[in-house]
């Protein structure tokens, strides 16, 4: 009987098997750059590496408007340069953890135009690049801020997001019609773990087809720019 019984449990845990996966900020993406140049051009896609060769992120720029991602041959946007552009073009080292991706954007210089924005697809591919389904999907994003120069907007589209950890002075739950952003200019409460806001949103189950974020700027629509410095999830299969 017990030899039956162990016959019968195999099938079962394989069916049951889930990986839980978490990007690898440490690996430079494919089609990335952690140069300190950034990228000589503007750049809409890349691929995040995790933890196990089964999955990967691919991260696609699907549409902007109205938007500029770089100057002067050196374009930050979808690095893991830890450098950006801010202020009136000036070049900055960013704090936080090394690899973070960043996505870095500003209304071109002496345009009046509105809105401004770039939309930016998530998709969990296995190892053949084939995208899944997967759940508990989670991203950390850095220094979301409010400055007399830019208001970091953010509206995940396609999956309600639930913010799950955040430093406070903040409104909007980030939806389209309530996007997430700060609720004035102050800096991080006294006591924060680290000196920039970090706010992790779930978005919970994402399918094959992926989820979207929006970049969104405000006004004055100055250089701006926020890290994706976490992200994981849950898929089928084994690691």
């Amino acid at each position: 009987m017990p030899v039956i019984a162990a016959a019968v449990a195999a099938p079962h845990v394989s069916a049951s098997q889930l990986c839980s996966a978490s990007v690898d900020f440490n690996t430079v993406a494919t089609n990335g750059t952690n140069s300190s140049t950034g990228f000589p051009s503007a750049v809409s896609s890349v691929t995040l590496a995790t933890g196990t060769p089964a999955y990967r992120v691919r991260i696609t720029q699907t549409d902007s408007v109205n938007t500029q991602f770089g100057t002067a041959s050196s374009f930050y946007n979808f690095s893991q340069s830890a450098r950006a552009w801010t202020n009136n073009d000036q070049l900055a080292t960013l704090p936080g953890p090394a690899g973070r991706l960043i996505l870095n954007q500003r209304r071109p210089a002496g345009s009046s135009a509105s809105p401004v924005y770039q939309r930016v697809r998530f998709e969990i591919i296995n190892a053949a690049g084939v995208a899944v389904d997967v759940t508990n999907f989670r991203i950390t994003l850095d220094d979301i801020n409010k400055t007399a120069n830019h208001d970091d907007v953010i509206a995940f589209v396609d999956a309600p997001a639930t913010v799950v950890a955040s430093y406070g002075n903040s409104t909007g739950t980030g939806t389209v019609t309530n996007p997430f952003r700060r609720a004035n200019t102050d800096g991080v409460p006294a006591g924060s773990p680290t000196t920039f806001y970090r706010d992790t949103f779930d978005l919970g189950a994402v399918p094959a087809s992926g989820t979207r974020l929006d970049y969104v700027g405000g006004t004055p629509y100055g250089w701006q720019y926020v890290t994706i410095s976490a992200l994981s999830f849950t898929a089928p299969g084994a690691c």
